[in-house]
């Protein structure tokens, strides 16, 4: 018979992760070689035109373990069959 006391205790991660989404957008410089005031100081003028969001990636920033996972601790008795703490 043997009695003992002990732990196991599970692996522990440490993780960062983060969302990135960028906007992609246009302008058109010139619109006419006559006129290149109207695409800047026109009534319809715009600083950006057209502008799209990007697909949103998950970027992870750290992944590390912090404490590596230990199992069939004994802090008191044994494990073994007529061995120490065991009779």
């Amino acid at each position: 018979m043997c009695i003992a006391a002990g732990w196991d205790l599970g692996q522990i991660l440490w993780q960062i992760k983060t969302t990135i989404q960028m906007r992609g957008c246009s302008k058109v410089l010139v619109n006419s070689v006559k006129d290149f005031k109207s695409n800047w100081l026109g009534t319809n003028a715009q600083w950006l035109e057209k502008c799209s969001s990007s697909i949103a990636p998950q970027v992870t920033i750290q992944n590390t373990e912090l404490a590596p996972a230990i199992a069939n601790q004994n802090l008191l008795g044994g494990k073994t069959l007529n061995g120490p703490g065991c009779w």
